[in-house]
């Protein structure tokens, strides 16, 4: 497979330079408080199940334990690549986590499952009960259903692709809510593509998702067609509907392991893009590629690289994304408006490597990608 030496090794350095962090830090000062003399009640809301959202939930709650809002949180149930965040929540709900937040046991939302897109039940809620101080929320289709809602409890909105594009706020810097927040990270998708190029300058790209408007946003279809202008290769796509519930899973996999089954020889490279797909089905559902010694990468990261597809150059610092979020948070809970805070923390990109997966297709990572990988998987699933 041809590889240019320093291509990714270029492109990642420049990105790493270029690359900005803007964190909303609390004061000094602003040490946890009570909310008159009582814990602070906070609700969560995920558009569905899926892992990036459990590594948000996981992080920002990490990132409240360092700043001393929340402790005895060393057994939470959290692994790489899960998407379940419902565990987390009982658990977080039933331990004594600290004098200053309570977790709200039946708070936990997940729109999918419950089947209420617009969340009519959560925003009654909020707005006749007022038994919540704070949300906290992931994914577009989450974000969009509690910021347009007639509501003014504070909402902090995680892992959405393109939050202006969707509608979520107004631009970068003005939510357009005094009570929402919304983290944001432009052009990451973008700068993924640029990398995956750089490096294997593919001349078709293979795409599988859901043609909708919702979808089209949350994958940044609209970046990855600029690119393709700009780059000069072409897009093969395939579309296969989302499932609407658990009853559908085996419905949506069996077209997606058809999807990838005709697309595999007509493409010299793959990008799975947000969707759905358990990591752990991943193995069976990408042998086409391997078969055709095409190089499959993923826009969401480490899970799906763990799990058989070759490289991610991921966009999601979780690690540095914490202390954004708690210092957010810290001054939300202090009294700031939620909109009079940044929103705006670019990720340092970081890159994700599956050796077997290398092995199966003929490509031989250069030392330099080896040496500036973050994370290595030797072992397709280990």
């Amino acid at each position: 497979m041809r590889f240019l030496k320093n291509g990714i090794w270029s492109c990642l350095m420049i990105l790493l330079i270029s690359a900005t962090i803007t964190v909303a830090l609390a004061d000094d000062q602003q040490c946890p408080v009570l909310n008159h003399g009582h814990k602070w009640r906070i609700g969560f809301c995920e558009s569905e199940p899926y892992l990036d959202y459990a590594s948000s939930l996981y992080y920002v709650i990490q990132g409240m334990k360092e700043s001393g809002w929340i402790s005895g949180i060393e057994d939470l149930p959290f692994r790489v690549g899960q998407d379940d965040t419902l565990e987390m929540w009982k658990w977080l709900s039933t331990h004594h986590v600290g004098d200053y937040i309570q977790f709200v046991g039946d708070a936990h939302y997940d729109l999918k499952e419950i089947n209420d897109p617009k969340g009519a039940h959560i925003i009654r809620r909020l707005k006749q009960e007022k038994d919540l101080d704070l949300m906290i929320v992931t994914g577009t289709s989450a974000g969009l259903a509690l910021s347009k809602g007639d509501h003014t409890v504070p909402t902090l909105i995680f892992s959405t692709s393109d939050p202006i594009g969707a509608g979520l706020i107004k631009s970068a810097n003005d939510s357009g809510k005094d009570n929402i927040w919304v983290h944001v990270d432009q052009g990451q998708f973008r700068r993924q593509i640029q990398v995956f190029h750089d490096g294997f300058h593919f001349k078709r790209l293979g795409l599988v998702y859901e043609h909708s408007d919702l979808v089209r946003n949350y994958i940044a279809l609209g970046d990855i067609e600029t690119m393709a202008r700009e780059r000069n290769f072409s897009i093969v796509d395939r579309n296969v509907k989302e499932p609407v519930n658990q009853e559908d899973q085996p419905r949506y996999y069996r077209q997606l392991k058809a999807a990838y089954q005709e697309i595999a020889p007509r493409v010299d490279a793959m990008l799975l893009t947000v969707s759905p797909v358990n990591p752990e089905k991943l193995p069976q559902l990408l042998t086409p590629f391997s078969q055709f010694k095409v190089p499959v990468f993923s826009q969401s990261g480490a899970g799906e690289v763990r799990y058989g597809a070759l490289m991610s150059i991921t966009q999601n610092d979780f690690p540095n994304l914490k202390m954004f979020a708690a210092g957010t948070l810290t001054q939300v809970l202090h009294g700031r408006k939620p909109r009079s805070l940044p929103q705006v923390f670019e990720s340092t990109p970081r890159i994700i490597l599956n050796v077997e997966v290398a092995k199966l297709i003929g490509y031989q990572p250069t030392f330099d990608i080896l040496l500036v990988a973050d994370e290595i998987y030797r072992r397709i699933g280990n």
